[in-house]
């Protein structure tokens, strides 16, 4: 019999790594078995936990700001067909803006922040196990 435990934590403090496991088996006249069980735990380490990935960045008047998503809250809206406001932001993307209730030009600062909410690190949970036996009737 093997048994084995491991932990692992990022210099953070976050996303902690348990394992366990136990590796078993005999051999006997005219066969054998062996098997193993083992245990995964995987914590969750989120994009917005580190400082390079908090940020999807994007560029406005030359200078790189913290982005995102324009298909989420509040989303932008692309105009067209006859009496369209195209003009708004030269056929780009405008925004119904909280604050006047009125359209302007979405940039990139009205985007949705996603990188906060989305994994870095998928936590996960896995039990495991393997079983093989052999035996010679001749």
């Amino acid at each position: 019999v093997e048994l084995f435990a491991q932990y692992d934590v990022t210099s953070e403090g976050d996303g902690q790594i348990y394992r366990y496991g136990a590796t078993f088996g005999r051999s006997f006249d005219g066969g054998r078995f062996t098997g193993n069980l083992e245990y995964f735990d995987r914590g969750t380490i989120l994009q917005g936990d580190r400082p390079f990935s908090a940020c999807p960045w994007a560029e406005q008047g030359g200078q790189l700001i913290c982005g995102g998503s324009g298909t989420a809250y509040p989303g932008q809206i692309f105009p067209s067909g006859p009496g369209a406001v195209n003009n708004i932001n030269n056929g780009g993307g405008v925004i119904l803006d909280p604050a006047t209730n009125t359209l302007r030009a979405f940039t990139p600062a009205d985007g949705y922040n996603f990188a906060a909410r989305s994994y870095m690190v998928t936590p996960m949970e896995v039990y495991s196990g393997f079983f093989d036996a052999e035996y010679d009737v001749l």
